[in-house]
């Protein structure tokens, strides 16, 4: 295979991942636009606008979720729009508040539902990536299916205390970067102890 074959293959990886670096950077950004526009008084135009910001978005996950056959994963997106179209045509700054909440909400409904079905959501993660898993790494998954459903839960307890408090600075700082740090740190240990335990069991 020459070069511009090559290309032409690694074309669509590469289009996927910077489409899925814009959704996250979008998604973190979230808590910005909504700030913006309720400190600018006009919460309707601005709804519209974030409407139309991520519409795009929401669709190509709903796409893209079907296509890796995440269930109700599929599904967060339209909350969000939801929220800001039901925003927009009551004047509610309250809807675009209350969005992180609901995500991190329904995430929990959606982790702890898999918990039910014999195959928990991690796992359905680690099978994109590696569809053979042992025994072992399938009881490690349902353990952090757990876990995450453990944050999502508090996550959005936090949020919604925040929005309810009407403490729109503070609620913007977690929502758009604590909650990101700690979803962060999440994985990295999770990463870290999987390492660990598989190093520890080689050795022995």
């Amino acid at each position: 295979m020459n070069a511009e074959e090559r290309e032409k293959v690694n074309h669509p990886s590469r289009l996927k991942q910077a489409s899925m670096l814009l959704a996250a950077a979008l998604f973190v950004l979230y808590p910005v636009f909504v700030y913006y526009a309720i400190q600018a008084g006009d919460v309707r135009r601005g709804a519209l606008l974030l409407f139309l910001i991520y519409l795009p978005l929401g669709v190509a996950r709903l796409l893209w979720g079907k296509r890796s056959r995440l269930g109700g994963v599929q599904l967060i997106p339209l909350l969000t729009l939801g929220a800001i179209a039901l925003s927009y045509l009551f004047s509610e700054a309250g809807l675009l508040l209350i969005t992180p909440t609901l995500i991190n909400w329904s995430l929990f409904l959606v982790f702890a539902a898999t918990l039910f079905t014999g195959r928990p959501m991690i796992e359905r993660f680690a099978r994109l990536i590696d569809p053979n898993l042992g025994k072992e790494r399938q009881r490690w998954c349902s353990l952090w299916t757990y876990i995450w459903c453990g944050f999502f839960a508090l996550n959005g307890g936090v949020a919604l205390l925040l929005a309810m408090l009407d403490e729109r600075l503070y609620w913007t700082g977690y929502t758009s970067i604590v909650s990101y740090v700690l979803m962060g740190l999440l994985l990295g240990g999770e990463m870290a102890l999987r390492l660990r335990e598989h190093g520890v069991r080689r050795h022995d």
